[in-house]
């Protein structure tokens, strides 16, 4: 491991918690704290996009030819 990995008691809540909510269908009526929210929205603004992703190079020289050995 690295110096910038999660405690291992982070990591197991982590896991923990995605494996528990995978589809949730039931909500609270109870409104999100604005502070949690503030936290949450930070957090989503922060993770990756596949938007900025570069974009893959057609090699031209392939166009065109069979894929010998794809099955």
């Amino acid at each position: 491991m690295t110096d910038h990995a999660f405690p291992e008691a982070w990591r197991r809540g982590l896991y923990e918690t995605i494996t528990r909510r995978r589809d949730m269908r039931a909500f609270l009526k109870d409104s999100i704290p604005d502070e949690t929210l503030a936290r949450i929205l930070m957090a989503a603004h922060q993770a990756g996009s596949t938007a900025r992703k570069p974009r893959l190079r057609e090699d031209s020289s392939l166009k065109g030819q069979p894929h010998d050995g794809v099955r």
